[in-house]
């Protein structure tokens, strides 16, 4: 799907906007494509639009099944919470991130 490809290439700062508009896009083609849920979630995120982001890490646990897989989900969703002033789930989140992969720096460090 070009829009989500286009989506993923313009999340890079400064160009949020144009992703959300390509992502929005191919998901209005194709509404249960999981990573293109997940990149929008990634990308609300990274422009501080958290509850946006956390919408859509919603819609994305609900086409992958569970809560969330693996983790990208836990540690998109972490973040979000936190900065929605929801600590304690946030920090349950970051915590199965690390749980799911150990070596992840980034969670934690968040």
């Amino acid at each position: 799907m070009i829009q989500f490809n286009l989506g993923s290439l313009l999340g890079e700062p400064g160009r949020q906007d144009e992703a959300v508009r390509a992502l929005r896009a191919g998901l209005e083609l194709k509404p249960k494509h999981a990573e293109a849920r997940l990149t929008l979630a990634k990308v609300f995120v990274q422009n501080h639009q958290h509850a946006a982001g956390l919408s859509e890490i919603d819609r994305y646990a609900n086409l992958v099944g569970n809560l969330l897989q693996g983790l990208e989900g836990h540690y998109v969703r972490g973040p979000a919470l936190r900065r929605l002033d929801r600590p304690a789930e946030a920090e349950k989140e970051v915590r199965r991130a690390v749980e799911i992969e150990s070596g992840y720096v980034d969670a934690l460090f968040n």
